[in-house]
């Protein structure tokens, strides 16, 4: 019941290759998940977003604008839905919103700290090789 209720709020949209999907700049106004094909952040030295990857949560959920480019790696689709459903489904009761949003919300928490992780190893690597130079 869950996943129908949240099926019924996402719109499938196709991308072509090179298609800006999300703009750097732009206020955050959706998020979507990779369906088919794969895109890459402009700005990141091109980390790609296969099927199942979520993007445009981060800006969404704290208001702020989006801070990288999203461009179709290869044609494929995504499936979308806007802030303004998702937070009208979940007033609502649609525990399809309230599932999507929980779901975000732990991607987020784990994409913050695999990005803390790294910056924290990239810290030690140079320490580390400025203490042997």
């Amino acid at each position: 019941e869950e996943l129908s209720a949240l099926a019924r709020m996402l719109q499938l949209r196709r991308f072509r290759t090179g298609e800006r999907l999300i703009t750097r700049g732009e206020t955050a106004s959706f998020v979507g998940i990779v369906l088919l094909g794969s895109a890459r952040f402009e700005e990141t030295g091109g980390a790609s977003l296969a099927p199942g990857s979520a993007f445009g949560f981060r800006e969404l959920f704290s208001g702020l604008k989006r801070s990288r480019a999203l461009i179709g790696d290869s044609a494929g689709l995504v499936a979308v839905v806007s802030n303004a459903t998702l937070l009208l489904e979940r007033h609502a009761g649609n525990r399809g919103a309230q599932l999507l949003i929980d779901r975000l919300t732990a991607a987020e928490a784990h994409a913050t700290c695999a990005e803390q992780s790294a910056a924290f190893s990239a810290r030690r690597r140079a320490t580390v090789a400025g203490g042997d130079a």
